[in-house]
């Protein structure tokens, strides 16, 4: 169960599914370029370019400080550095601020993720099966707590500037929490928008979301973020 809250948590900015079952299989089609999971380190990235000026933590200030809700497409790569497997998804993500969010994915399959503020719903059409957990618990020191949290963001993170890097300003963050499956999250923002978020965990797996045609502050209907129970389904979870 470890592993899961993880991996969705940041739907969970993560696919929610264990690292033993990605598999080349689940490559997709896409017209943008395939994410290269190459992860450098600080030390590496901060080499390239570095102005001197903190603009990796600066831009991811302003930006929470001023979106309240996001819309964007997204494609998400996945890498098992010890067994290889990789795989690849996409879809429409979406963001109310300060407790909701929501994670459509159309390839390889079908599957969303959504929390409405106080549960994280699952839901496989593949295997008619809908997976819930209390949000309170799935998201505690998560990296999907770096876009809906409220506190600062310093409190939950060290703060780190590595600079510029394929044209984008770059900032990383280490969970304070001791006990985080997640070693490290690196953001990267192109001018103002938000571009790229990685996350390295315990399980030694790589995951990259890259985003596509970002909308800062739509007027998102709030019915996108109210779970809607489906016919048929098999209810999985504990509250």
């Amino acid at each position: 169960m470890k592993w899961f809250l993880c991996l969705i948590a940041f739907s969970g900015f993560v696919y929610a599914q264990s690292p033993e079952q990605l598999d080349d299989s689940q490559a997709i089609n896409s017209s943008n370029p395939p994410l290269q999971l190459t992860v450098q380190t600080p030390v590496q990235l901060s080499a390239q370019t570095h102005s001197g000026k903190a603009r990796g933590p600066e831009k991811l200030k302003s930006f929470l400080q001023e979106i309240k809700t996001v819309e964007a497409k997204f494609e998400q790569s996945i890498l098992n550095t010890e067994t290889a497997a990789s795989g690849r998804f996409q879809g429409v993500f979406y963001l109310s601020r300060p407790d909701k969010f929501r994670w459509d994915y159309s390839e390889p399959y079908e599957k969303q993720i959504l929390a409405d503020g106080d549960t994280v719903h699952i839901v496989d059409t593949d295997l008619e099966q809908i997976t819930y957990v209390p949000q309170s618990k799935a998201l505690q020191g998560t990296p999907i707590s770096v876009l809906i949290g409220n506190s600062a963001i310093e409190e939950r993170f060290e703060v780190i500037d590595i600079g510029d890097s394929q044209g984008m300003d770059w900032v990383e963050l280490i969970p304070r929490d001791k006990e985080s499956q997640f070693t490290r999250i690196l953001i990267s923002f192109l001018g103002e928008e938000i571009r790229r978020m990685e996350i390295a965990d315990n399980f030694g797996q790589i995951t990259r979301f890259q985003f596509f045609d970002v909308k800062r502050n739509p007027d998102l209907d709030s019915s996108l973020f109210i779970f809607k129970r489906r016919q048929g389904f098999d209810l999985i979870g504990d509250l």
